[in-house]
């Protein structure tokens, strides 16, 4: 189930975010006649415009944006991480719209008394029998053969290398294989 909620950062929390976003701007800064990271803010602010401090700022107050929304919610369970837009942005506010992804809230229906038709199955002989040989030939013990041929239903230990066109081919090689001889599992030839 999703949800939306809006979170706005302003007034004195805005405001020191701006400053600390010059701070860590001013820092990387070279402006001629000033040494680097030096700079008055007025003056960065005029080559540069308070805008280049938004972003910064803004990333500084989301992680408490998301805290104070969800200390406001504390009822929602969530399920997922939110997905975290930034709506506006301007030198007075920021608004953070949180959508979270929460707990469905699961009502009953009235299931007492439900009638429920059970279907009587019945399976054929021939069903019983098939299913039978089935768990047999699943479940059968292998045992080396001590003398004779291999036949139809044998099971054969063999390595093999497949070729194409006289040139072998990748995943065409293997060792130890169990093969059931007549069970027209492996290729042709």
């Amino acid at each position: 189930m999703k949800k939306e909620f809006t979170v706005e950062i302003e007034g004195k929390e805005w405001q020191e975010a701006q400053d600390k976003a010059f701070e860590k701007a001013v820092k990387n800064v070279k402006i001629d006649g000033f040494r680097k990271g030096k700079a008055p803010k007025d003056v960065f602010l005029k080559k540069y415009g308070k805008e280049s401090l938004f972003m910064d700022a803004a990333d500084m107050v989301l992680q408490d944006a998301y805290t104070k929304m969800l200390e406001e919610h504390k009822e929602e369970e969530l399920v997922a991480q939110p997905d975290i837009t930034l709506k506006s942005i301007d030198e007075n506010k920021v608004v953070f719209n949180f959508t979270l992804t929460t707990r469905p809230e699961v009502k009953l229906g009235k299931y007492k008394g439900l009638k429920v038709k059970k279907e009587k199955v019945e399976a054929t002989e021939d069903e019983i029998n098939a299913t039978i040989e089935q768990m047999r030939s699943r479940y059968a013990e292998v045992a080396p053969k001590e003398s004779g041929i291999v036949e139809d239903g044998d099971t054969a230990i063999i390595d093999f290398e497949g070729f194409k066109d006289g040139v072998a081919f990748d995943g065409g090689k293997g060792e130890n294989y169990s093969l059931k001889i007549g069970s027209n599992t492996f290729i042709p030839g």
